[in-house]
């Protein structure tokens, strides 16, 4: 289901919005041969978007299913919360932003 931020000004698509102990989670699925820090904060991403969208059906959880490439090993990663990659985002989607004015001016 494809998501917007009006007031954040941006879009995203999560994997997967499931129920676990009848509680709503987000689950991402991952092909790579290592957990990033980016990874984190795309999930804190997906979050605001469906927080935002959905502001009475709040998300308890989130999980990150990691598939390796090399042999399709399989790794689990639950986080209870992302608050620090939500900052981390919102200081990239500021970034962002300034990155637009300062081309205007090359």
């Amino acid at each position: 289901m494809e998501l917007v931020s009006e007031l954040y000004k941006f879009g995203g698509c999560p994997d997967a919005i499931g129920k676990i102990d009848g509680k709503l989670t987000l689950v991402d699925w991952k092909t790579s041969n290592s957990v990033y820090p980016d990874m984190l904060i795309q999930l804190a991403a997906y979050k605001q978007l469906w927080e935002e969208n959905f502001p009475d059906r709040p998300l308890y959880g989130f999980h990150l299913c990691r598939f390796s490439k090399e042999h399709g090993d399989f790794a689990h990663h639950y986080y209870s919360e992302l608050n620090d990659a939500w900052e981390q985002f919102k200081l990239f989607r500021q970034a962002y932003d300034l990155d637009k004015l300062l081309k205007k001016r090359v």
